[in-house]
């Protein structure tokens, strides 16, 4: 579906992953699962998103900092500002304007890094 809207070629999620999905207590409604997925098809850089990645998402605990330390300034600050946005996306229902102010920054402020990490 986040595919078909974007006109992406649609990612796979790991059986590992399929498997922490299946067990994960779902609080919410369906919206959930589907921000978190549309989250992980943004944040994922491989064709198949893994469990890892999955379990980043869903709170569990995690010994690496995702890895930041491996890589240039710029891009470590550029993913994590991304993350950051589509989590605060994610909890807004995809408000703008209430994912801005959970960020701490104006709406034009956020449509504009929108648009640098291709969010829009």
């Amino acid at each position: 579906k986040f595919a078909e809207k974007r006109k992406l070629e649609p990612k796979k999620i790991s059986n590992e992953g399929m498997k922490l999905l299946e067990n994960y207590t779902w609080f919410g409604n369906i919206r959930e699962l589907e921000n978190l997925v549309e989250r992980l098809n943004v944040i994922s850089q491989c064709d198949e998103i893994p469990a890892k990645l999955i379990a980043q998402q869903l709170g569990e605990p995690n010994n690496s900092a995702f890895d930041y330390e491996n890589l240039p300034l710029n891009e470590a600050v550029d993913t994590f500002e991304r993350k950051l946005i589509v989590n605060a996306l994610g909890k807004a229902n995809g408000i703008k304007h209430q994912a801005a102010k959970m960020l701490g920054v104006g709406t034009s402020a956020l449509y504009y890094k929108l648009e640098k990490y291709g969010l829009l």
